[in-house]
């Protein structure tokens, strides 16, 4: 558990309503029309019969969602209000008659609430939706409990984007979305769930976060974080084309996680903490690269990657009872001109390690890689 200072309070008052400045809410609610579905260009529009909806509202009472709900154009739950949505309830976002995307600004609570059989779907007016159909559901200025658990989200810019607030995601899966999920400034729990399909599965800025038993699969890049304090425990991210984490600057706790067929496995860099207990397996390029991370790398399987197993730009990690073996050109590549340490790790069946490892060896200009002693067989949290 990573425990945090509310640092990002003072500054909550600044994001005000900004985003919303333009736009005039009433206060009249109606019922959507029903009609058979309509054609955009060559994609089919949804016209639901809706029990609610909202068009350019702003909603200022505690209010409760179920069945359909339609939201065309801007949103605003108001700081006084909380909105519950049950289990089985599925809104709609549209755009609204002028063309503006649909987007839900929360600035007071949001518990939505679904069922492991009756998920809250938040989708767009398409029949197959696309990323950046809607804006997203954006929590901003909300120190208040938000929650949202067994819910499906897809076919948004950003599925939730979450501002100087607090928020838990629980067994919340984005489908199809520019970003899963944009946290900035915020405390955030996510348990389970996950991103398929989207650019970035979950972006973190100045955020303090708790990820686990999350998927991330199918994605351009599972997790970018930046200078956040994350600690990321029992996910699976496989299959993402360009990454499967990118850690720039802040601490990090990532612990037993299976990292694999991704295009790289994980780049940390500026960081400190620590890399333990993790499966780095089979990723097309470098399974981890360490650059100006201060990173303990201990436990890990760090195997069959396509090109480098472990790449170095620095001294200031260190290695010690890992499996580094089997990756295509190098197990263990130092590209810095510093000395890096790799003492104590299994390096496979191998008879010359060296052959296995990239340093002053094979090139002057750059630092040694000291790995003697080396275990002697695979280490027991590997088996």
């Amino acid at each position: 558990m990573v425990f945090i200072t509310n640092r990002f309070s003072r500054r909550a008052a600044a994001a005000g309503f900004a985003l919303f400045a333009a736009l005039a809410f009433t206060e009249t609610a109606g019922v959507a029309d029903t009609g058979l579905p309509t054609t955009e260009g060559s994609r089919r529009v949804l016209s639901p019969a809706a029990d609610n909806t909202y068009k350019n509202r702003t909603i200022t009472e505690d209010t409760t969602w179920k069945g359909t709900v339609l939201v065309e154009g801007g949103l605003v739950l108001a700081s006084q209000a909380t909105l519950t949505i049950e289990p089985g309830t599925t809104v709609i976002f549209a755009p609204s008659s002028s063309g503006e995307k649909a987007v839900f600004l929360v600035h007071g609570r949001i518990q939505a609430l679904g069922g492991a059989d009756k998920p809250v779907v938040f989708t767009s007016s398409f029949a197959e939706p696309s990323k950046g159909d809607w804006q997203g559901i954006v929590i901003m200025a909300s120190e208040k409990k938000n929650s949202l658990e067994n819910c499906r989200i897809t076919g948004a810019e950003a599925g939730v984007e979450a501002l100087f607030s607090r928020v838990t995601l629980r067994n919340v899966n984005f489908t199809a979305c520019g970003t899963g999920a944009r946290i900035q400034d915020c405390m955030a729990v996510m348990v389970g769930g996950g991103a398929t399909g989207c650019g970035i599965g979950l972006n973190l800025l100045d955020t303090e976060a708790d990820v686990r038993d999350a998927v991330f699969s199918e994605n351009g890049q599972a997790i970018l974080s930046q200078q956040s304090s994350l600690y990321l425990g029992g996910a699976t991210i496989s299959g993402n084309s360009l990454e499967g984490i990118k850690i720039q600057g802040g601490r990090i706790r990532i612990v037993g996680n299976s990292i694999s067929d991704n295009g790289s496995g994980m780049t940390l860099m500026e960081c400190e903490g620590t890399l333990s207990g993790n499966k780095i397996l089979k990723n097309s390029d470098v399974g981890v690269s360490l650059a100006k991370a201060r990173v303990k790398a201990t436990g890990n399987d760090i195997s069959g990657n396509g090109k480098v197993g472990l790449r170095v730009e620095d001294g200031k990690g260190a290695a010690w009872g890992n499996t580094l073996a089997d990756n295509g050109d190098y197990d263990l590549y130092n590209g810095g001109t510093e000395d890096f340490k790799a003492m104590g790790n299994w390096w496979g069946d191998t008879p010359a390690i060296e052959r296995r490892i990239y340093d002053k060896r094979s090139d002057s200009s750059v630092g040694r890689v000291l790995y003697v002693p080396v275990l002697q067989a695979k280490p027991q949290a590997d088996l």
